[in-house]
């Protein structure tokens, strides 16, 4: 799980989502809120260390999701720098390595033209 929160110092106006990724499917949005209910997310985070990431614009996009919902395409890479860092900072490393081989059209490497 991992936690942002956005706060313009206004009273009610803070903002906080948690997200929770299994390691294997899209990170899915598994709380939201405003006001005392961002607060009430960001302790709970403070209470288990977990990586509390600041970021408005990225709190606005996940704020439009339902829970329960996977993050969409577009966040895939800034949500899995922030998680990277969270588990950096944790120690943690990935279970197995992903498969690093790489695909490439034998044209290409026999220089014929692709259709």
């Amino acid at each position: 799980m991992n936690a942002g929160n956005s706060s313009n110092q206004k009273l009610g106006s803070q903002k906080a989502a948690a997200l929770k990724y299994d390691g294997e499917n899209a990170p899915k949005l598994v709380a939201k809120g405003t006001g005392e209910l961002a607060r009430q997310i960001i302790d709970s985070a403070k209470e288990h260390d977990i990586h509390i990431h600041n970021d408005p614009l990225l709190i606005d996009v996940l704020g439009r999701l339902e829970l329960g919902e996977e993050i969409p395409r577009e966040l895939y890479l800034a949500v899995a720098k922030i998680i990277a860092f969270a588990y950096f900072l944790q120690g943690k490393h990935p279970e197995h390595k992903p498969d690093q081989s790489i695909s490439i059209d034998s044209r290409l490497t026999e220089n014929k033209e692709l259709e």
